[in-house]
């Protein structure tokens, strides 16, 4: 009986971190195939200057999740957030809201479980 159940341990073990694995090579395989900076970088821009009352000029975008670890990630290099909204008698009409050389934004998927 005892070496049924240290058998089972044993496979249930193996299992799980076979799964683990699997799961690891296919999230760097997403990583850094499927979504590049390239391809994402564009769609980034996109969505935040149409969601955004702002202009968004950034340099690159990519995905992190094992320098994020547990965390998912987008890593954004050399950004600018210029507002659009200001209506007052300055000539640029502009005004500055964010500046940065590198900033990291996660989430952690496991809050959502």
């Amino acid at each position: 009986m005892e070496r049924r159940i240290r058998k089972l341990i044993r496979v249930s073990a193996i299992t799980v971190g076979a799964l683990l694995f699997t799961a690891f090579v296919v999230v760097a395989f997403v990583i850094n195939y499927v979504f590049t900076s390239d391809k994402l970088t564009p769609v980034v821009l996109n969505v935040a200057n149409r969601l955004l009352d702002a202009d968004l000029k950034i340099e690159r975008v990519e995905l992190t999740f094992f320098s994020t670890f547990p965390q998912f990630g987008l890593k954004v290099d050399e950004g600018f957030l210029v507002s659009k909204v200001l209506n007052d008698s300055l000539p640029q009409k502009t005004d500055s809201l964010l500046a940065f050389k590198e900033c990291v934004l996660t989430v952690n998927p496991l809050d959502y479980f």
